[in-house]
């Protein structure tokens, strides 16, 4: 049984974090923020506001209806099925294994214990 491997290192380099952070406290940013300065909106990756207690955030500007998303939504759903069936045509046309051929495994992939 497969089991998954949790990571233990950082999944950010701090010095990637120091890039994308403002220097603002956590209670939001100011006019003094740094980004605000040069011009940049903080983002939800900001360590320091979150993107959440701050008037200096990106506004999103795309507002869709609930009719629009759910167009949205068939039409990925009819995209999905389409390459579902692709994928489906593609292996049952291509059998070049025999089934009555045993499968041998190759010494490299074999696990050890």
């Amino acid at each position: 049984m497969l089991e998954p491997i949790t990571c233990r290192k950082d999944p950010t380099p701090s010095n990637l974090l120091q890039i994308i952070s403002c220097s603002c406290d956590k209670s939001g940013c100011t006019s003094y923020c740094t980004y605000r300065k040069v011009g940049l909106k903080c983002a939800i990756l900001c360590k320091k506001c979150n993107g959440v207690n701050c008037t200096n955030v990106l506004e999103p500007e795309v507002v869709l209806s609930e009719d629009e998303i759910d167009e949205e939504l068939l039409r990925f759903s009819d995209a999905a099925d389409d390459e579902t069936d692709v994928m489906f045509t593609v292996s049952e046309s291509s059998n070049d294994v025999n089934s009555d051929d045993e499968y041998e495994p190759d010494e490299k992939r074999i696990k050890k214990e």
